[in-house]
């Protein structure tokens, strides 16, 4: 019975370097890999060994008859991976590049942000040997978006942070939390104590919509971090007494936002889910959400697993334009590519959510 990896996949790749039989795909050396949103275990090669079980960070991975009826879909996924053309995965074109392992003695690196980027940088630089790292964050506790980005009814997903260095020990690596660069330290000051600085702090603040009404917007970005306890936006309000909220974007994000104001605020109490949040949403209106995305579903930026999530649940109806999903339909040629399985298997999976 192969093993099967399922939606709470972070790519970490921990598991490809225990495959005896090289069945686990895109590879960091496969062009694929960089814009992969999960990885797949090809079932007609899998031995069934299960290495890569304990390997995976955030228990993503299972044996095909431990899957629930809700997972059965990633064991389809996987075999519609695997039955196309996957001679682009092995092109060339940008792929993960591996660190020099050669002994670096006092090599000083710091690393700007404990989030998921800085994380994984951090990961890597440990594995050579004689590097010396400092991180500077200027939160109290690091993390970054894996605590406060990744919606509260995700905890699978959260469990990536196992895979961080930040709370190891290990004595190769400091870690300075409430420490913000260019306010408290600045880039010279950091290049004066270090050889290298490697910035992973993300994109921070909000780009106004330049239309009419768009002053009224408010930042997804801060709406997520206060339904996730972030303490910088503890304090905000967000105006909950209409009936309908209009959410502009239709990736992850997107849905996320629109599926916590839609749902069962008992089901969200079952949750980590921040305090106030929860008390303003027992509160709100919001009966309705509308998710307006320039691209359709054959573009749109949402993951497979993310419209699974909506595929079972009691609490939420999700309607989909049928003017959208007839403007994908003069997109089939490309949608049935044989190299695009999984951009196929989610626009059918849309379908089969929009009833």
């Amino acid at each position: 019975m192969p093993y099967v990896i399922t939606g709470g996949c972070c790519a970490d790749a921990s598991c490809i370097d225990v495959c005896p039989v090289d069945c686990i795909h895109p590879t960091p050396s496969e062009r694929g890999f960089l814009d992969a949103d999960m990885l797949f275990i090809d079932p007609d090669s899998c031995i069934e060994c299960g290495a890569c079980r304990p390997e995976c960070p955030v228990d993503a991975i299972s044996p095909d008859h431990e899957l629930s009826p809700g997972l059965l879909p990633y064991l389809s996924l996987a075999r519609a991976h695997f039955s196309g053309d996957r001679t682009a995965d092995a092109a060339a074109g940008p792929v993960a590049a591996d660190l020099p392992s050669t002994v670096r003695p006092g090599l000083r690196v710091a690393v700007v942000g404990a989030g998921a980027a800085g994380g994984y940088a951090a990961r890597e630089l440990l594995k050579i040997p004689g590097v010396q790292i400092d991180v500077y964050e200027r939160n109290l506790t690091p993390h970054g978006l894996v605590r406060f980005g990744i919606a509260p009814d995700h905890p699978q997903t959260k469990l990536v942070e196992a895979v961080f260095p930040f709370t190891t020990g290990n004595p190769n690596l400091r870690l300075h939390l409430g420490v913000e660069v260019g306010r408290h330290i600045t880039h010279a000051e950091l290049m004066s104590f270090h050889h290298a600085v490697i910035y992973a702090a993300g994109a921070d603040g909000e780009n106004r919509l330049q239309i009419p009404g768009g002053d009224l917007a408010e930042c997804a970005g801060e709406f997520v971090a206060w339904y996730n306890g972030d303490p910088r936006v503890a304090d905000r309000s967000f105006d909950l007494t209409h009936e309908r909220v209009i959410v502009i974007g239709n990736g992850n994000v997107a849905l996320d936002v629109a599926r916590i104001l839609t749902s069962d605020v008992d089901r969200l109490a079952r949750t980590d889910i921040a305090d106030q949040a929860l008390a303003a949403l027992g509160r709100s209106n919001v009966r309705e959400v509308v998710v307006v995305g320039r691209r359709g579903v054959a573009d749109a930026a949402y993951s497979y697993s993310e419209m699974l999530a909506l595929q079972d649940r009691d609490d939420i109806e999700v309607v989909f334009d049928a003017s959208d999903l007839a403007r994908d339909d003069e997109q089939r040629t490309a949608i049935d590519a044989p190299s695009a399985p999984l951009l196929k298997e989610k626009v059918a999976l849309t379908r089969r959510v929009a009833g």
